[in-house]
């Protein structure tokens, strides 16, 4: 590790939006996972008794705080971005939805950055059906991602 090159190197971020990253995620679990894509045993014995989106979304009220228990796709997007004060770490955000175009076509020079992976699995899925209460609540427990992903520009925010 080496903390003064890497916090030259340009970064970015891609986040999704909370309510469709939790139905996501909540479909990828329940499916078992995808032939590309696979679910952590700990994820799957964690989980094997939630049967519905509004039993998940409990699941993770009642771990957000011990965010060790939660895997990965329920942990909190801005937990992974941003410092404890809840500043943008990157230099760039985008958000999913946008489309790839936006992130491919961004204004980082090709010499200074690549994708080193993108992840484009395909969903052989259902996402679960969402009431506006189960809205309502993914948005409180995702408050700050909510708030940071409403602040990025279909160009992305720069620091």
């Amino acid at each position: 590790y080496l903390p003064n090159e890497f916090s030259n190197m340009p970064k970015m971020a891609v986040l999704r939006d909370p309510v469709a990253r939790m139905k996501s995620s909540v479909g990828l679990i329940m499916s078992g996972g995808t032939e590309k894509l696979s679910i952590h045993p700990s994820t799957l014995s964690r989980t094997k008794k939630l049967k519905s989106l509004p039993d998940f979304i409990g699941y993770v009220e009642d771990n957000i705080e011990n965010p060790s228990r939660l895997d990965f796709c329920f942990r909190t997007q801005s937990s992974f971005v941003c410092d404890d004060k809840k500043l943008s770490l990157m230099d760039r955000l985008y958000r999913y939805e946008d489309g790839l175009e936006v992130i491919i076509n961004a204004s980082i020079p090709k010499s200074e950055a690549y994708l080193a992976r993108v992840n484009i699995t395909p969903k052989n899925f259902r996402n679960p059906i969402c009431s506006n209460r189960d809205v309502d609540r993914i948005l409180k427990l995702y408050q700050d991602d909510v708030n940071l992903y409403r602040s990025i520009s279909v160009n992305s925010i720069t620091k």
